[in-house]
């Protein structure tokens, strides 16, 4: 996981707190959740 694609994906569900279930690996749901 590079930190931009990281970044990217925090942009996008900055509105919606929610991460979606068909996000490819664990690691960012976790990450999201984490925040």
């Amino acid at each position: 996981m590079s930190k931009k694609i990281i970044e990217e994906i925090e942009k996008k569900l900055t509105p919606e707190r929610d991460i979606p279930e068909f996000w490819p690996g664990d690691e960012i749901t976790v990450y999201v959740k984490l925040k």
